[in-house]
């Protein structure tokens, strides 16, 4: 993994925790930890083409992830 991906995944975590690990409620968040990261948009569209759907679907995963 790379270091870009560790840190989408730590923003994805930290924001799934807050929200009780419910993706819809953290996606908001996600999205504005993201772009205020300067550069980390382009990765997350990278990783997961960019839009709200396919950021919730990466949010989804990484709480499937987190609850194992």
């Amino acid at each position: 993994m790379s270091k870009t991906d560790d840190l989408l995944r730590n923003i994805a975590v930290a924001c799934l925790r807050k929200a009780n690990h419910d993706p819809h409620q953290a996606l908001e968040e996600f999205i504005e930890e993201v772009r205020d990261a300067g550069g980390l948009m382009c990765a997350l569209a990278d990783a997961v083409g960019g839009t709200e759907e396919l950021a919730l679907e990466y949010l989804e995963r990484v709480a499937r992830d987190i609850r194992v």
